[in-house]
Order: C-alpha cells, then structure tokens, then sequence
C-alpha cells in the first residue's frame, strides 16, 4: 500500500472517531444539563406555588414512581398520613425498607413505606411496634413467633429478653429456657420441683411418672409434695357443717358415711386396727385425704374418748368447724402446738378439758369404709 495514502486513511479515522465520541460526550452532558434544569425548574415552581401533598412530580425523583412529598413548596423530611396510614419521606422521597428516629422513638417502614405495627421479623430479628396504631418500637413481651425452629417458633420474651423461669399462660404454667418452652421434665424454681408434661405444662394431682407416683398437690401450686403409694377413692367434702367437740361427727359426715358410725374417735380408731387399716406412725400419705387419729383423755371421767381430724395430703388438717361448714385448718406444727397445750382452738386451749394427748396414727379407712387404696 502506498505509504502516502495509508497516512491520510489512519487520520482520517482518528479525526472520524474524535468527532463521534466527542459528540457523545457532549450529548450526555447536555442531557444531565437538562435534567438538572428541569428539576431545578420544577422546584422552583413548587416553591413559587406553595404546594403541598404527594406531587407527581419525576423531574424531581423517578423513585416511587415519581411522586414526592412536599409541605408548603418545600420536599418534605419526616413522616405524613396517607392513604391510611404512615409514611417516612426524606426530602420528599418515599423510604422504604428502612429503620427511622422521630420524637425520640424509633420506627420501621415496610417494603412499600407504611410504618408497620405488631410483631415483625427484620433481618433475622423479632421486634415489637405495638398494636395500639402508634407504631413505634418497644419492648418483646410474652409468647411470640419469631421463627425459631421449636415448639412452632415460639418462643418467650420478657422486656425485649428471651426469657427463663415459670410463665402464667394460657390457663396454666409453663417453663422456659432462653425463651424455649421446656416439655417433659423435671424443673427446679424457688426451692422447690416441678414436674412439665409433654405439651409444656405444669402438672398436678397424682402423676405416674417413670414408673413412679408424685403428687403435686391439687390448690394450684404445682409443686411437688413427695412420692406416694396410695390413690383416694373418696373424696371428703370438707365444707360440711361442723361443731366444737363433735370431731368424728365432723368428719364421718366429710367422707359421707352412712353406717357403722362409732360413738367415739377412740372405738373409730380400734375399728381402723381392727380391720387392718391402721398405720401406727406419723409418716402421712402425700396427696390422699386420710382421717388422722389421737389419744384424748377427758379430765372429767377419765375415758379416752380420742380425737381425729381430716389429713390434706399436703401438711395440714381439717378441724371441725366453729358451728361453721368452714373448716379450721392447721399445719403439722400447729397441731402439736395444739396437742401440747400452747395454741387454742375456737378460743380455747384443749387442755383446758382434756389430758395426755397422743398420736395413735392415721388409716386407708374410716368406720370400716375404704377411703384410699395402696397402688
């Protein structure tokens, strides 16, 4: 090729090519000039006209799909009512997805800009924003979904925590550990066991657990009072009527029995041994209602006429009543205060009357009739 002319085609290329992206570049700054002016124009024009609301307005912003907020001409920065509910805009701009400060409270908005409310899962996170329509954010608390993988993703929160311990829920109680609820097992709180079933909650009454017999007790304190080896198969009505010095009346009328009635505590005691009911020791059954009997000597006439009240499974004694169907009820310590002389009943001290008050024991059966059975 002849040297000359391959000279002029390089340069003439090289000018082809200066032209036409120079001309680009001059095309691109010309646009981003018309832009700028035209969104420059458009405030201006809110600005002069005072305008308010959400404008559309995408010479401004082609965010949202170019609508922006503005109050009194100027784009707005805060959070404004719409369309029912509540919206953060930044010079006007519409945030979505994004965490705010206002009034020294914080808030979220959802992927469409709306403050959002109730439990909420953010990035991984359970947050509380109210239900009470003032969004902002606030403490967990109580038994909230936040996608965890047991129990269904519950898990409890007390103060923002994940919590630990017994929670009063839904009717009865439940133990916790870093927020999990904890079913079967053994739980330790207040120096006290417990015991949870499989769905979580505490148990009560009789339980066979592992092969063994508990009792919790049956008042709604869930507590654990020791094993036992017997069942009631009747239950007392302790709220019959009753009268001082007629104990065995009192008590016979709880268990409901209707024949075979004894004339003293004493002969009823005799008939317990008897029959091979009788237990001659202090060793009470946990969680069965069992008739408890004492030696009572009268210092009139000198017949031991006894004494016998209702054990409640759990460490006290129903007495009979103050002519009352309310009981009176004494713990184990204050009945041997009673028996010793050093703590009245219905205003008198019981060996005031009587002498040599002793234990005889406590029986499975009463006037021959079978109240609880060994299992």
């Amino acid at each position: 090729m002849n040297k000359k002319l391959y000279s002029h085609l390089i340069f003439g290329t090289l000018v082809l090519t200066s032209l036409f992206f120079g001309n680009e570049a001059v095309s691109a700054d010309s646009n981003t000039q018309i832009q700028e002016s035209d969104k420059e124009s458009t405030l201006q024009n809110m600005y002069n006209s005072h305008a308010s609301g959400y404008l559309y307005t995408p010479a401004i912003s082609q965010a949202n799909g170019g609508y922006v907020w503005f109050e009194n001409g100027q784009p707005f920065t805060g959070f404004r009512y719409y369309a029912g509910t509540y919206y953060w805009f930044e010079n006007g701009i519409r945030q979505n997805n994004s965490w705010h400060t206002a009034w020294g409270l914080t808030y979220y908005t959802d992927q469409d800009g709306r403050a959002v409310q109730g439990t909420q899962v953010i990035d991984g996170k359970v947050h509380n924003f109210g239900s009470d329509n003032t969004y902002y954010e606030r403490p967990v608390q109580g038994y909230v979904w936040d996608g965890s993988p047991a129990n269904g993703g519950y898990r409890w929160y007390e103060n923002g925590e994940l919590f630990t311990g017994f929670k009063y829920y839904a009717g009865t109680y439940y133990w916790f550990v870093d927020g999990v609820r904890q079913n079967a097992g053994w739980r330790q709180a207040w120096g006290l066991t417990y015991y949870t079933d499989q769905d979580g909650r505490a148990v009560q009454g009789n339980q066979n657990i592992d092969g063994k017999n508990y009792y919790f007790g049956d008042d709604g304190s869930y507590f654990l009072r020791g094993e036992t080896n017997y069942r009631q198969t009747v239950n007392p009505n302790i709220n019959v009527y009753g009268r001082p010095g007629l104990c065995l009346q009192y008590v016979d009328d709880a268990f409901n029995i209707g024949s075979n009635r004894s004339y003293s505590a004493k002969i009823a005691a005799d008939k317990a041994g008897w029959n091979g009911t009788m237990h001659y020791d202090d060793q009470f059954p946990v969680g069965v209602k069992v008739p408890v009997y004492w030696n009572l000597v009268s210092k009139d006439d000198g017949v031991n006429y006894g004494h016998i009240a209702i054990w409640d499974g759990q460490g006290g004694f129903y007495w009979e009543g103050n002519n009352s169907s309310t009981p009176n009820y004494f713990t184990l310590d204050e009945m041997k205060q009673i028996m010793n002389g050093t703590r009245s009943v219905n205003g008198h001290y019981l060996t005031e009357d009587w002498q040599t008050p002793s234990l005889i024991g406590w029986s499975t059966s009463l006037e021959g009739h079978s109240i609880a059975d060994h299992i």
